[in-house]
């Protein structure tokens, strides 16, 4: 049997029109019911969806500055790393120039031709005297040659006459 009801069950046509209105007004309203919660659903699942959507952003957005962050302390930790190698060096370098000066003093050099080299004063006898007649400015015309005179001590000279 069947829920619907036909024309010919009803004896007045007022209640026949009364009974489909009102199941056309029940069937509409569960419609409306069904609709509305697919309705629902569908913004429930949307808001989920955003939600979702929104926490992998905000996610993405915190690991790429911590990735950043990383990034930059990883740079400063190499700066500091090749100011401190610059350090290094300078005092290597100021140690060198500290040698080089001390290698090329009068008093170091005097100290390894006597000590190592064992080198020593020259005598008296041993000493010959230059006389230096040159001019040390060319003129671009001059073709004379210059000259060193060369004099003689009177003991050194002596001994070879």
């Amino acid at each position: 049997m069947s829920n619907h009801k036909s024309e010919t069950d009803f004896i007045f046509y007022d209640d026949y029109w009364k009974y489909i209105t009102e199941r056309n007004l029940k069937e509409s309203q569960e419609r409306y019911k069904i609709e509305s919660k697919q309705r629902h659903e569908m913004r429930r699942f949307s808001s989920a969806f955003q939600i979702i959507a929104l926490c992998a952003f905000l996610c993405l957005g915190f690991s790429g500055m911590v990735v950043q962050s990383a990034a930059i302390y990883q740079t400063k930790y190499e700066n500091h790393v090749l100011k401190s190698e610059i350090r290094d060096l300078q005092l290597e370098i100021e140690e060198l120039n500290a040698h080089i000066d001390n290698a090329v003093s009068l008093h170091h050099v005097e100290s390894v031709a006597l000590n190592e080299l064992k080198m020593q004063y020259p005598q008296q006898h041993q000493v010959v005297y230059i006389a230096l007649n040159w001019d040390y400015t060319l003129e671009e015309n001059s073709d004379e040659t210059q000259m060193a005179v060369v004099e003689k001590v009177p003991a050194f000279a002596a001994k070879f006459n």
